[in-house]
């Protein structure tokens, strides 16, 4: 994805800011805001995780809520510059969209390959990557693990983080501001909810479509995510339950991702998965016990119309460009997300 094409910098292009324009130009009037814009021009989107919870769009938020608490707590340029780096890389360790407090070390231990910091800069932004998905009590912990110079540099850099990152969470409609951590970001709540709804609106125009309807930037993340799941040895059946909670929006709890860790289903994992799915929509919506069931045989027999068979012995999809599970799986996920789409009515996911 081109800088051109990045949603926050045609925002920052339109220059419209409703009754919120008095405070970003507070924030473009520092030098603050032109560090903002060397890390969005800087950011390297192709490491970032896939996804419409936790991908592009989340971080670029939380870059831009980030320079407001580098200005609100007045940040020296060094360490604004760092915490840019922190917001722009915070998540890329992340397997899933629902809670996993382990990504923030994942995150935290790709940071200088990424980023090619190096001694206490990398010692502190390790740090604060690391404690952003777990509870405020461990932050000290973590951060004497990472025996930085200056701890309270490193506290004061990840609690910025953790702010900037909680802000975003007007996403999933789920932000209590009291749990920030900093006055101005408490402040800053609503402002949160004009830039998300404000970013949202803006991705939402047609791109250019595959035969079912599918944008080709959905399909071309979701191959990458399948290739991503496989490479770290997920099952068929994880593979496409992270790939089909991630384009419906559903949080798939870890009971049903532990339950089909491996290989062992006659049928097809991806069956399997989508039959999951389908029970959780099920769940979700309304609609269960007989309905469900019901539901689930239909989404069978469609399968099999589909593929010829349920039976992973019996399948042997066509390679284009990946292993032939992955090509499977990739339009076994598009195939299964067109079924709940149809019964549920979900819109079709955008990049």
């Amino acid at each position: 994805m081109s800088i051109g094409e990045r949603v926050l910098m045609r925002l920052i292009d339109a220059d419209e800011w409703g009754k919120y324009a008095p405070l970003v130009a507070s924030l473009k009037s520092t030098p603050y805001w032109d560090l903002l814009l060397d890390a969005l021009r800087a950011l390297k989107t192709e490491v970032l995780y896939m996804s419409h919870v936790h991908g592009v769009g989340h971080i670029e938020r939380t870059m831009m809520h980030g320079a407001f608490c580098a200005l609100a707590d007045g940040l020296g340029e060094d360490d604004a510059r760092l915490l840019m780096l922190m917001c722009s890389y915070h998540d890329t360790g992340r397997e899933s969209d629902w809670l996993d407090n382990a990504h923030g070390l994942r995150s935290s231990l790709k940071l200088r390959s990424i980023t090619g910091l190096e001694g206490e800069e990398l010692k502190i932004a390790m740090a604060g990557v690391e404690a952003h998905s777990v509870g405020d009590k461990a932050m000290d912990a973590i951060i004497a693990a990472h025996a930085p110079a200056d701890t309270a540099r490193a506290r004061r850099l990840a609690e910025l983080l953790k702010d900037a990152d909680g802000l975003d969470r007007v996403r999933i409609n789920d932000l209590d501001p009291q749990f920030l951590r900093r006055e101005a970001s408490r402040e800053r709540a609503d402002f949160a909810r004009y830039l998300f709804d404000r970013y949202a609106a803006l991705s939402s125009p047609d791109g250019e479509k595959d035969a079912d309807g599918f944008e080709l930037s959905v399909v071309s993340s979701l191959r990458r995510l399948v290739a991503d799941c496989f490479s770290s040895g997920r099952s068929c059946a994880q593979t496409a339950l992270i790939a089909l909670g991630n384009m419906t929006g559903a949080v798939i709890p870890s009971r049903l991702l532990d339950a089909c860790a491996g290989p062992e289903f006659t049928r097809c994992g991806l069956v399997e998965a989508g039959l999951m799915m389908t029970d959780l929509a099920c769940s979700l919506s309304g609609p269960a016990g007989d309905i469900a069931a019901q539901l689930c045989l239909k989404y069978t027999a469609a399968f099999e119309k589909q593929y010829g068979s349920v039976m992973c012995t019996a399948l042997s999809p066509a390679a284009s460009g990946l292993s032939s599970c992955e090509s499977l799986a990739v339009e076994a996920v598009l195939f299964t997300f067109k079924f709940i789409s149809g019964e549920f009515s979900l819109p079709l996911p955008r990049k």
